[in-house]
């Protein structure tokens, strides 16, 4: 090998240990086990993070951005399945109609949501983005987007 390349190469390895060195010096050999142990636990964390920071310099030199999960800022959002406007489905909640009865002139349903009863009028919100479009003496109808469903007593 030439010394010159042989120079470079060294020095390289330096740079690089120096620089992937843990910046948490070792504990001293008289602490308790229970320090020590919070000490490399300390240790980890902060290895764990330059590891991180090592991949993102690595993925942004390669010519790609961070990945992520989330858009950039300002860009637009992508259109769910089923194009604008379309709603995402909905959790798969049970819904059963416990009573209806006519109060001030209005009809109040009482629903078991998950198990758990609700009292809901005309308009308002259940469970996964469906509203209560209509009570009569014995359904109840729900709508979310183009989706119907009639409850029965």
């Amino acid at each position: 090998m030439r010394p010159r390349i042989l120079i470079a190469a060294i020095m390289t390895f330096v740079a690089v240990s120096a620089w992937a060195a843990p910046t948490v010096p070792p504990a001293p050999a008289t602490d308790t086990p229970a320090r020590q142990m919070s000490h490399l636990s300390t240790e980890i964390t902060i290895l764990k993070k330059e590891l991180e920071v090592a991949k993102l310099r690595t993925e942004i030199a390669a010519g790609g951005a961070p990945s992520s999960s989330l858009p950039a800022p300002g860009a637009a959002l992508p259109l769910p399945p089923g194009g604008q406007g379309a709603l995402p489905p909905a959790p798969s909640a049970q819904i059963k109609v416990w009573s209806i009865a006519r109060r001030e002139g209005r009809f109040v349903a009482t629903l078991s949501v998950d198990g758990q009863a609700v009292d809901v009028r005309q308009g308002d919100a259940v469970n996964g983005g469906w509203r209560v479009a209509t009570i009569t003496t014995r359904t109840v109808i729900l709508k979310r987007g183009g989706s119907v469903k009639t409850l029965r007593i």
